[in-house]
């Protein structure tokens, strides 16, 4: 319980993250994109020039280090969140998601519902307000919000400039518009006797070196049983194919990677 919103001790001090995380993300991060400049060179025998930033890696962790330029303090929260109104709230056809992070997105919210009196309450009135009145404003909020309808509610709040977003179903990732432009769902040879292809979730990274596509489907139970129960002892693979070497040997994958 050490991170600050889930902390059940608000009186303790803040916690800084353990160990050399710098180091670690820039460890995981330049893990990860070595591997990808492999699979590049055996496919095409072609390496790739890697850059790694540490402080770039770290950069999505950093956001709690500027609140005290806004004159805010970081504490241990009890479970609770200072971003007030943050959470789901229901609608009359689904739930959508709310994040108000300053005074601004507050008051327009405010005036799409309205302007109702409560909105301008002083209980209200500033960020602060509202976290210690977070409870009474939940309330009121949802109850405002059961009578709207999800994809209106959260189109018209982005339009606004109202962070907001809806609560999707499988169903309605799929029937997404950003991810079918992005072309994220896949077809996959599926389990029926007939073979036929399912879509099912990609990988959001798109590269022009690199093209991936499902092989094969997933085995059914037992499939591969004959195979690998009579593979040698040493244990059954596939061969790796291996493009052409101009010093007659493959280099192994962290070859002419340099660490500054």
């Amino acid at each position: 319980w050490v991170t600050p919103r889930f902390s059940p001790f608000p009186e303790l001090p803040p916690l800084k993250f353990c160990g050399h995380q710098a180091e670690l993300h820039g460890g995981v991060h330049a893990a990860i994109a070595t591997l990808g400049a492999w699979c590049y060179r055996l496919r095409t025998g072609a390496g790739q020039a890697i850059d790694i930033s540490e402080q770039e890696c770290i950069a999505p962790m950093l956001s709690l280090s500027f609140l005290p330029y806004e004159e805010l303090h970081i504490t241990r929260l009890g479970g609770r969140v200072t971003v007030v109104p943050w959470g789901i709230y229901e609608c009359s056809d689904g739930e959508v998601l709310f994040t108000c992070g300053n005074d601004g997105q507050w008051q327009r919210l405010v005036d799409l519902m309205g302007s109702p009196d409560w909105g301008r309450e002083e209980i209200f009135k500033d960020r602060e307000s509202r976290y210690q009145n977070q409870e009474a404003l939940n309330a009121l909020l949802n109850e405002w919000t059961k009578s709207q309808r999800v994809d209106e509610l959260w189109r018209e709040s982005q339009r606004q400039r109202i962070p907001a977003a809806p609560v999707n179903t499988m169903a309605d990732m799929y029937a997404d518009e950003q991810l079918k432009a992005r072309g994220f769902f896949v077809a996959m040879p599926g389990l029926e006797c007939d073979g036929a292809p399912v879509l099912v979730p990609g990988i959001p990274i798109k590269s022009s070196g690199i093209d991936w596509r499902f092989g094969n489907r997933a085995p059914r139970l037992g499939e591969h049983n004959p195979q690998i129960l009579s593979a040698p002892s040493r244990g059954f693979h596939r061969p790796v194919t291996k493009p052409p070497d101009p010093e007659g040997q493959l280099a192994g994958p962290l070859a002419g990677l340099r660490v500054l």
